[in-house]
């Protein structure tokens, strides 16, 4: 059965925006995985290590019946193949993705937790997310995201640089494009 979940994708590394689009490309072409919809691309200072460049984070939407443990094994995969090189926590990235929210499950694994632990304390990734989801509420939390970024204590800047109508839906389809 499918299930709709919140993935948080973030780059600092390289050409951010290249990153970005490659990830929703790979989306687009795994069969077990259904890209519903995503954010505004937002440029966001760094949360934690601060010495390092911004960030840009987006928020999709998509529908898959992996099992968590396949989904992360997945989004792994794709991080791998779009060039991923771990340097640590809070480290600079050439892409992260986390999953934010997988339905209504709670999940507390030593290596998945969902909702995402520290979610309600992140601006950069509750902005963009309740763009597309402002009323989803968030098990474990139980409030809507919308009211989750109202609270937030997190003050870093988070500004819109692509908004989610500008992005050409050719981007994700197209062989070879160079992105600034």
């Amino acid at each position: 059965m499918q299930e709709s979940v919140y993935l948080g994708l973030g780059s600092n590394r390289d050409n951010r925006l290249s990153y970005l689009v490659q990830v929703l490309r790979l989306f687009r072409q795994t069969p077990a995985i259904e890209l519903c919809r995503f954010s505004s691309i937002y440029e966001t200072e760094p949360y934690g290590v601060k010495n390092q460049r911004d960030f840009l984070n987006i928020v999709v939407e998509i529908n898959t019946d992996f099992t968590p443990g396949k989904l992360l094994q997945c989004l792994q995969f794709i991080e791998r193949k779009v060039g991923r090189i771990n340097r640590g926590v809070w480290a600079s990235r050439e892409i992260d993705i986390d999953i934010l929210a997988l339905g209504n499950k709670i999940i507390q694994l030593p290596w998945l937790t969902v909702p995402h632990a520290e979610l309600h304390k992140r601006r950069f990734v509750l902005t963009p997310f309740a763009e597309i989801s402002p009323d989803f509420v968030l098990p474990k939390f139980n409030r809507p995201v919308q009211s989750l970024l109202t609270e937030c204590q997190d003050h870093c800047r988070v500004k819109k640089h692509i908004a989610a109508e500008e992005i050409e839906m050719d981007w994700l389809t197209a062989q070879e494009r160079v992105l600034v």
